[in-house]
């Protein structure tokens, strides 16, 4: 038993949102805290902080509770948000969320990888489109994952479930709660820094790593092999390696036969977003990857989900988030439309060919315009950090 542990007996009487509850068995621990069952609701448990966490959780617990995001499910959780305060002779413990069955649902590399490998496209499509959706809901709410990782996302029959909340970046009044922990599986090559603009961002990359291994049966975008491939940690690979299934990742090439293909299979507007995502160019601009919310909308659009438009975000929404200035937004729509620019026009046609040729110097042009637009716009940010402290990293060797 960790010497930071108080355990809480059986039948001990809490105050859950200013209500007597009593405790019931412990359920799970982990490196923060301790689960427990409530007497008399099956359908939430309490999790109960350490006492060296609870300082520094209770502020960041209290904003989550009051900037809840938006669930669309109707009979599960799509998201295990803090529901309300856990409290002992008048000091903070923990906090209410959601019961989850884990029993019943499966960590999402290990459903990409073993469940769904051989499902149709069409039941691949929707868990990556309910991950891009509850990810947007988390964003226009002013919050950042970060802690972005396979072993916090939980698949059952194509829905999704987002659990270890408390590790996200969190924003209340201005207010910004950091987290401190990612996986390097999903930290992108430029690296993940700490603010929650930036986060957000780092997000757009931790968004289309898993979308990628949800249709690629758990296979990462920089796995690759060739004469030019880099093999060691995460760390490495993400750095080192080009997106091995783009046309111009020369001496890179998809880790196993058939996974071109695959990946050739796929709706072409998909590809688009992956090439967006993962190119050598979005390492430089992170902000110009697809958002949340361009994901919601490709994917809800494609033929195989066909999701009413009622249902997506409208196509002016970059799940930027509430409480930031609308001039932001408009700076950095600006800047992803000139970059787009930089890469759909400044181009020549090859007439003896029909081919197209990059113009260099005018993408270049361009990029640099987008860079200082999206820097006035990162200029202007009021965020002020509660906590601040090194991020620290965890990680899996599992190649794929």
């Amino acid at each position: 038993m960790s010497s930071q542990t108080v355990k809480l007996s059986e039948g001990t009487s809490v105050q859950v949102g200013g209500v007597s509850e009593i405790v019931g068995e412990q359920l799970d621990e982990g490196a923060e805290g301790e689960i427990y069952s409530i007497k008399n609701d099956s359908s939430s448990v309490i999790k109960i902080f350490y006492k060296s966490e609870r300082t520094t959780k209770a502020k960041k617990v209290r904003a989550m509770i009051q900037e809840t995001p938006d669930d669309p499910a109707d009979d599960f959780h799509s998201i295990v948000w803090p529901q309300a305060i856990v409290e002992k002779s008048g000091e903070f413990f923990g906090y209410k969320m959601p019961r989850l069955d884990l029993s019943e649902w499966t960590k999402a590399l290990v459903y990409a990888m073993k469940v769904s490998s051989n499902n149709s496209l069409k039941r691949k499509l929707r868990p990556a489109y309910n991950l891009a959706y509850m990810v947007y809901e988390i964003h226009n709410q002013g919050h950042a994952l970060g802690d972005f990782n396979h072993e916090n996302i939980f698949v059952k029959d194509g829905y999704i479930s987002l659990i270890d909340c408390d590790g996200f970046h969190i924003k209340a009044n201005d207010t910004v709660y950091e987290g401190d922990t990612f996986k390097k599986r999903y930290s992108p090559p430029e690296k993940r820094p700490p603010k929650l603009e930036e986060v957000k961002i780092a997000d757009r990359f931790c968004l289309g790593v898993h979308i990628f291994q949800l249709l690629m049966d758990g296979y990462h975008p920089y796995y690759a092999k060739g004469p030019n491939a880099e093999g060691g940690d995460w760390g490495v690979k993400i750095a080192q390696n080009s997106f091995p299934y783009s046309d111009s990742a020369a001496g890179f090439d998809p880790p196993e036969p058939g996974l071109q293909q695959k990946y050739n299979n796929l709706p072409q507007e998909i590809q688009n977003l992956f090439l967006d995502c993962f190119s050598e160019s979005s390492t430089r601009f992170g902000w110009a990857r697809p958002s949340a919310a361009e994901w919601v909308r490709k994917l809800g659009r494609t033929a195989e989900l066909d999701v009413p438009e009622s249902e997506l975000p409208s196509d002016n929404e970059t799940g930027k988030g509430k409480g930031g200035k609308e001039d932001d937004d408009e700076l950095s729509e600006r800047a992803q439309g000139i970059f787009g620019d930089a890469g759909k026009n400044a181009t020549d046609v090859d007439d003896t060919t029909g081919s197209t040729t990059p113009d260099d110097d005018k993408k270049e042009g361009l990029k640099e315009q987008a860079q200082s637009i999206f820097e006035d716009a990162q200029s202007t940010s009021t965020d002020t950090d509660e906590t601040t402290g090194t991020a620290t990293t965890t990680d899996e060797d599992t190649d794929g």
